[in-house]
């Protein structure tokens, strides 16, 4: 359902009607406002005077750009969350709904395309990392956010962009989407309280294999400028810990389970800081099923 500004004009000025059956019908008719058409709510509540008015209005405006993320994930899911990139954006639309998918392409084809050009057929995979880490960064300056690990806009990937830093899973996220685009064999890791990358074989009878059962070359901490490591490195980390050391906590995770941690660092920063968004960030988790 699609109205002109003025039309919307007329619809708010009647959001607080005495008539309870006018305001449900009003309130009906702007949530039913097609997500793309937003922006001509959103001009109209600019022009707005009353500060109460106002308030309920951008909270109608919420709730119809959640209604759209919380759609548009689960048809992710349901689809098989074959696409890591959509999944991200669809977690930065829930802060960002105009977030478009070319905004984060060009910076990751910018990034891809920098690194191809310093690789060559014979480099292995410690020069190929070397590569990558020189470009993401030296030349575009990306770091761990040591100060600010736990804020909600390092789980937004077009802030990560904006601001060249990230928390442990959104800086290897980025990264791993560049290997992607390069045809190299990086696979997140799920480790718990980090999240890491791991280079698998990729060669001759490993390369119609799936990447789970693959051997494992070595691991990348994206959160500490590409630092490699090993197998030995993991289980030490796991006992320092305290924890198990389970095969999950080696092999490569699934698009799903990225997607859950990005989820769960946003449930984790609001439950402290804002509860009032934790309905909604549930209501994402529960698209995912449980670990």
């Amino acid at each position: 359902m699609s109205f002109s500004e003025s039309e919307l004009k007329a619809m708010i000025s009647l959001i607080d009607d005495p008539d309870e059956t006018v305001r449900k019908a009003v309130l009906k008719n702007l949530l039913e406002i097609p997500p793309q058409e937003v922006v001509r709510l959103e001009r109209v509540v600019e022009l707005l005077e009353d500060s109460a008015t106002r308030s309920k209005v951008l909270d109608l405006i919420h709730r119809i750009q959640f209604q759209e993320v919380y759609h548009g994930l689960k048809n992710w899911v349901d689809s098989g969350a074959t696409d890591l990139l959509e999944g991200i954006i669809w977690i930065a639309r829930y802060r960002y709904p105009h977030l478009t998918r070319d905004e984060i392409l060009i910076e990751i084809e910018n990034i891809r395309t920098d690194v191809w050009l310093l690789l060559d057929e014979s480099a292995s995979a410690l020069d190929q990392v070397r590569a990558i880490n020189h470009v993401f960064y030296e030349k575009y300056g990306y770091r761990g956010d040591d100060q600010n690990y736990h804020l909600p806009e390092n789980s937004y990937i077009n802030e990560v962009i904006r601001q060249r830093k990230g928390n442990p899973i959104s800086l290897a996220t980025l990264y791993l989407l560049v290997a992607h685009r390069l045809n190299l064999p990086i696979y997140g890791v799920n480790l718990p309280k980090h999240f890491v990358l791991v280079f698998v074989e990729n060669a001759g009878q490993y390369q119609n294999v799936d990447p789970a059962l693959r051997p494992i070359l070595f691991y990348i901490n994206a959160f500490n400028k590409g630092a490699i490591f090993t197998k030995q490195d993991v289980e030490q980390f796991l006992m320092l810990l305290k924890l198990p050391v389970k095969p999950e906590f080696f092999c490569p995770c699934s698009n799903e389970d990225i997607l859950i941690r990005y989820i769960n660092n946003l449930i984790s920063y609001f439950n402290d800081h804002d509860q009032s968004r934790l309905n909604e960030l549930m209501l994402l988790r529960g698209l995912f099923p449980e670990d």
